[in-house]
This record gives C-alpha cells, structure tokens and sequence, in this order.
C-alpha cells in the first residue's frame, strides 16, 4: 500500500502501524529509558519498515530540505504538510494513538484528554554533506515525539544532558519526552550515511 491512499484509514493503520499499535494494546510495549520512573523518556514501536521506507522517499523525492527556516534550533527539515502527509499523520496516528498514551505515560488528566501539535510535524535529515548535528537545546513544547526512521546512518543519536543518556531508537521506533526545563538534549553527529527522524512538538488543546 502506498502512504498516500488515504481513502480507508483502517487498511492504512493495518499498512503501517506495528500490530501493538493498531491494538492499543501498548502495556507491554511502552518503555521508560534508563532509571524506571526518573527518566521520563518513553518509547514506543510505532512504524513498520514500508512506512518509514516510503516516507524518507517521499521527503528525498520533494528535496526541498531546510526551505522554512521557522525555529530558535533549526534543522535540515521538510514539513509534512509541505509532501501531503499532515492531515493523515494526525488523524490516523498521533490523535487515536499517540496522544492517548502520552497521556497515559503520565497520568494525566484534562485538559490533556485532547492534544495538539505545537507547530508542524517534519521530517528532519542528518548527514555529513549537510547539517550533521544539532547543538543542545530545549523545545518549544511540553511534549516532543521523535519517530527514528531509518538506521543506515553512524554516530547519531539524541543525547539528554542532565539524564547523561544517549537514545538511539529502532527504525519505526517512537520516542517521547517534556520538552522543557528539564530535557535538554541535542542531535550527536552523524559520521556516515543520513539519519531521518519524524518530530512533532505537543501541548494540551484547551478550549477556547
């Protein structure tokens, strides 16, 4: 199936989302990174190899990298509304399946019960032709979602300053974080290949 048939949402999650996903059944796979219940650094399998293949081609295809430069900490990135892909990876992944365990991860309540995106959702390249690294940082957001969508990079990896942890996630593999006070981190570089990540920043949606 190709990401871009949207028409049955269903046999869209069945083409890309890994079965725990697709179940919401996620005790079993929702992890906490390094010192259980201090790290807060969760992860999540969320894609299968197709998705993450299909959307790095997509993104190589459209090839305008870094166009929109909008961020305190920019990155080499494309936007997903920019390749067609905002509107379906936010009603078929992160509102039915993302969100609800975030809030769960924490155990929170309203007004986290409905979630939104910060900014845009974009796709972020690394490598050693282009930008390689990003310096420590923290995000504009209370939440960050970071997909790894390959790996057939070296070096790499998200690096937590005060948590001295580095998070190398699997290919498909959703990690999620605050985005800040207390996690600040920054993208380690990369020594060989392109590393592609999938990154969203959240907050709660309060009613207006």
């Amino acid at each position: 199936m190709n990401i871009d048939n949207v028409n049955d949402r269903s046999d869209w999650e069945k083409s890309f989302l890994t079965p725990a996903i697709q179940s919401q059944n996620v005790d079993l796979v929702l992890d906490e990174l390094g010192h259980q219940g201090h790290t807060s650094i969760f992860t999540l399998p969320l894609f299968n190899e197709d998705y993450c293949r299909q959307l790095i081609d997509k993104c190589e295809t459209y090839g305008r990298w870094g166009e929109r430069e909008w961020a305190a900490y920019p990155t080499n990135d494309i936007w997903l509304e920019d390749i067609g892909m905002q509107e379906i990876y936010e009603d078929a992944v992160l509102r039915p399946h993302v969100y609800p365990v975030i809030a769960k991860a924490w155990s929170l309540g309203p007004p986290w019960e409905t979630q939104t995106v910060e900014a845009q959702n974009f796709v972020a390249k690394y490598d050693t032709e282009g930008q390689f690294h990003l310096d420590l940082h923290h995000d504009d957001s209370l939440v960050t979602v970071v997909v790894s969508l390959n790996d057939e990079f070296e070096g790499g990896g998200t690096y937590f300053y005060r948590q001295k942890m580095l998070v190398t996630p699997k290919k498909g593999e959703a990690i999620f974080h605050p985005g800040n006070i207390t996690h600040r981190h920054g993208a380690r570089p990369v020594t060989k290949g392109a590393r592609y990540s999938l990154v969203s920043f959240i907050r709660p949606m309060f009613e207006e």
